[in-house]
């Protein structure tokens, strides 16, 4: 799309608003870089899809504000926060807040789009004072442990996931992140991932985070020799504290096969194909191969831990 420098622009004030108001709702960036991701602005064609996510919410606003007019940033801005919202405030409702956030006179029409939204907030609200509690609540939490990542693909892969604000108490060696998935019974999960570093001066307490783990990742740079020495370690921690078994039901000592997701990176054979079977095979890992600058599926490695959790739950 060509500049539309015919067209009124968003002021720097409006934008600041603009900003302010999306954080305000807690607006999800992700589908805004994914549908520009394909545009022709520069700063995202020149940018991998994990490097676009690390733009802050300011630099995307400010950029698009440059070409596209306020009707189409407010059009479009609806569209993603009616999908966000699940459907429960319309388009039109969405628009209208935009509008009337960035100083622009209502239409009649937009005044009763207001005028509807602020009868169906009071709805939801006696809703949520009797019915909230049942809604909000997770039907299990289960913890999983990440080890080997390193810090060139952290980003790549954890920008999917949400940090987790549940506990201000901060453990050395550990950086937490939550993840929320629906299983195929319905059930809602908050998994509860917990990196854990792999540097030698954490060595000691290490195996202190991995109890009560129900599954876990690993993740194998096969162009590194030393990457295998880690996960090897990794495993040997691991036996030793959990025996490489999950109780999914504590009060019956209910213990299954802790599930183990095996995600190789790279191309280069300097770690034989033989070698990483050998090691997936002794745990009886799940491998995830993953081309060198290819994005790692998080949710997909995700989506298996929590089905083969619950499979081997109902055995």
């Amino acid at each position: 799309m060509k500049k539309m420098l015919e067209k009124e622009l968003l002021t720097n004030e409006q934008r600041d608003k603009l900003v302010k108001f999306l954080k305000q709702i807690k607006y999800s960036k992700v589908n805004l870089v994914d549908d520009l991701q394909e545009s022709t602005l520069d700063i995202f064609l020149k940018k991998e899809p994990y490097q676009k996510s690390l733009l802050s919410l300011e630099e995307i606003i400010t950029e698009i504000s440059q070409y596209y007019d306020i009707n189409w940033i407010i059009s479009y801005l609806s569209s993603h926060i009616f999908q966000q919202f699940e459907k429960t405030i319309s388009h039109g409702q969405v628009q209208a807040i935009l509008k009337r956030e960035l100083g622009i006179t209502l239409t009649s029409t937009e005044r009763s789009q207001l005028h509807e939204l602020r009868k169906k907030v009071q709805r939801y609200e006696r809703f949520l004072e009797c019915f909230g509690k049942w809604g909000k609540d997770y039907d299990q939490r289960l913890k999983i442990i990440l080890l080997g990542l390193d810090e060139d693909y952290s980003d790549k892969m954890l920008y999917l996931l949400t940090k987790t604000n549940e506990s201000s108490i901060e453990i050395i060696g550990v950086d937490f992140y939550t993840y929320i998935l629906e299983l195929f019974d319905k059930s809602s999960l908050l998994l509860q991932i917990w990196r854990v570093s792999d540097e030698k001066r954490f060595e000691s307490i290490r195996n202190q985070y991995f109890q009560g783990s129900a599954g876990i990742i690993l993740v194998l740079y096969r162009e590194k020799r030393e990457s295998l020495e880690k996960i090897k370690n990794f495993i040997s921690e691991i036996k030793a504290k959990t025996n490489l078994v999950f109780n999914t039901k504590k009060r019956e000592n209910k213990f299954i096969k802790l599930p183990i997701a095996l995600v190789v990176i790279g191309d280069t054979e300097v770690i034989s194909d033989g070698e990483i079977s050998s090691i997936a095979d002794e745990v009886e890992a799940k491998r995830f191969d993953i081309s060198k600058g290819k994005d790692i599926q998080i949710p997909e490695i995700l989506i298996y831990l929590s089905q083969e959790i619950f499979t081997r739950s109902k055995k």
